[in-house]
């Protein structure tokens, strides 16, 4: 029976296949495209639906997880401080991507960790919309503290890029609100959370996103 270690970082994903007695161990960008070349090396080596162990990393291990959980593979996402502890007990010091992808994948074959659960797809949906837009407010404020002191020659071209930034944010903005209108059970949670004092819609959006292990809206 084949169990999968997962080493994520924010670019790469270091896998190690363990049958038991010996690793094959490769590497593939964390994205969609490496994702999916994982999953197909997993068929070549005939451990389609294997277990699957990585630490928790928030969004870098997310995509990844989601992919395979939704492919059939039974994936848990373990907490860094129980891999710790048990390289520790194992007395292990040395520390690469490879070595511990092989420790994630022996630690997923000896204690079989719970699997984990994904957010439901609603959640998933607020959870992209979201993202999207602090990294399109953060290309904003960089825009902005480049006016402060851009040329004359330039502040042109930058107000340019500010005004489809703006529009872009209020669009978005409008998305998610509308999404969560449209969805009943987001939109009970959001009117929960805006009932206390100091949540705004912003904020609101952001919690229902993060929060979906204690929501859980299905």
């Amino acid at each position: 029976m084949f169990t999968l270690g997962i080493d994520v970082a924010k670019d790469t994903l270091e896998a190690a296949l363990f049958d038991g007695r010996k690793f094959k161990t490769k590497t593939f960008r964390n994205n969609a495209v490496g994702i999916a070349s994982m999953q197909d090396w997993l068929i070549g080596a005939g451990a389609a639906g294997c277990a699957v162990g990585m630490e928790a990393t928030g969004s870098y291990s997310e995509a990844v997880a989601c992919a395979l959980h939704d492919a059939g593979y039974r994936v848990s996402v373990i907490n860094p401080a129980q891999i710790a502890a048990f390289v520790q007990a194992e007395l292990g010091r040395s520390k690469t991507d490879a070595l511990d992808a092989k420790r994630i994948a022996r630690f997923t074959a000896l204690h079989q960790p719970a699997p984990w659960q994904p957010p439901a797809q609603n959640v998933r949906v607020l959870q992209a919309l979201v993202r999207r837009l602090d990294s399109l407010k953060d290309l904003s404020q960089q825009e902005r503290n480049r006016l402060d002191t851009a040329h004359l020659s330039v502040q042109p071209s930058i107000r340019a890029v500010l005004e489809t930034l703006e529009a872009q944010i209020r669009t978005l903005e409008r998305t998610i609100q509308d999404h969560i209108d449209q969805d009943p059970d987001l939109g009970r949670h959001r009117d929960l959370l805006e009932s206390i004092p100091g949540i705004s819609q912003r904020t609101s959006a952001v919690l229902l996103s993060h929060l979906h292990a204690l929501v859980r809206c299905r």
